[in-house]
């Protein structure tokens, strides 16, 4: 015959309400208003250092070279395995 073990629960938790939609509402929007503030001001940073650069080359350019046009170009480089 099995002997019958009494079964004695575990410290029992404690379940917490759900925030008010009006709390998570006004967090989410502070979340929003921090991150725009923080990326505007370092698009003004990076603004202002990039400015600053430019005005520094432009300074040092030969002056008798007339520049019809100027063309910046985004390069991606892919180093291939020569193994393979």
């Amino acid at each position: 015959m099995a002997e019958a073990t009494q079964v004695v629960p575990a410290a029992t938790a404690t379940v917490e309400p759900a925030k008010p939609a009006g709390q998570v509402a006004a967090q989410a929007a502070a979340v929003a208003a921090t991150t725009f503030v923080a990326g505007a001001g370092l698009a003004a940073v990076v603004r202002g250092r990039r400015s600053r650069k430019l005005s520094r080359r432009l300074g040092r350019r030969r002056k008798d070279l007339p520049i019809v046009a100027s063309r910046s170009f985004l390069v991606d480089v892919h180093v291939l395995d020569p193994r393979r």
